[in-house]
């Protein structure tokens, strides 16, 4: 690596914005990155009995619309909506439309046959 980055940053000052980056990551973080890296729940999907909701912000660019995809397509019965346009951290306009969604589905499972 050259001296100077594209963004016109020099070895140090690159390193001091790395290191701000890094002091601004919530604890558990990078354990987090490493236990979704290890853990695989794919062939345990089908075995969910429970009704299951999948929320896809279109815009996520972290956890990729095709994996939310994935999940409600391996849950049987799996519900699955799009927040069109929304990342991973929503908006206020799309955590009201979220809350919305879940009501709605919630309300559509009614109670567990097992409980009063």
């Amino acid at each position: 690596m050259s001296d100077t980055d594209e963004a016109g940053y020099s070895a140090p000052e690159l390193d001091a914005v790395i290191q701000r980056f890094q002091e601004q990551i919530p604890p558990g973080t990078l354990d987090h990155f490493d236990l979704v890296a290890r853990v695989d729940v794919r062939d345990d999907l089908a075995r969910v009995s429970a009704p299951a909701l999948v929320v896809i912000p279109t815009g996520d660019r972290l956890i990729l619309p095709d994996t939310s995809r994935r999940l409600a397509d391996g849950i049987p019965g799996a519900e699955a909506v799009e927040l069109p346009g929304a990342g991973h951290i929503l908006g206020e306009s799309d955590r009201a439309t979220w809350l919305r969604l879940v009501r709605e589905f919630l309300a559509g499972v009614g109670p567990h046959p097992d409980r009063p």
